[in-house]
């Protein structure tokens, strides 16, 4: 994870996105499609975001300016529950 986070940090945060490792989702997922619950401490406006580890191991957080915060380690990706694929 260190390894990951001293490679993103070599560029502009916003260069780093993806879509494939490094995907912005907006705005939290809907209650039906999570399940996690948004922290009282993040704004309700925060533009959340994931970063692909290994397997289904996510990282969690959210963008602000340019610096990616650190909310959830996400090991089985239920942050933004979605159709199975290739099953």
């Amino acid at each position: 994870m260190c390894e990951i986070f001293r490679n993103y940090g070599r560029n502009p945060l916003m260069h780093s996105v993806d879509g494939n490792t490094f995907t912005r989702y907006g705005d939290f997922p809907p209650k039906d499609k999570t399940n996690y619950t948004h922290p009282e401490q993040v704004p309700q406006d925060a533009k959340w975001a994931s970063i692909h580890l290994n397997g289904k191991f996510r990282i969690i957080g959210y963008i602000v300016k340019n610096i990616f915060y650190l909310v959830f380690l996400d090991p089985d990706h239920k942050f933004w529950n979605s159709p199975k694929k290739h099953t």
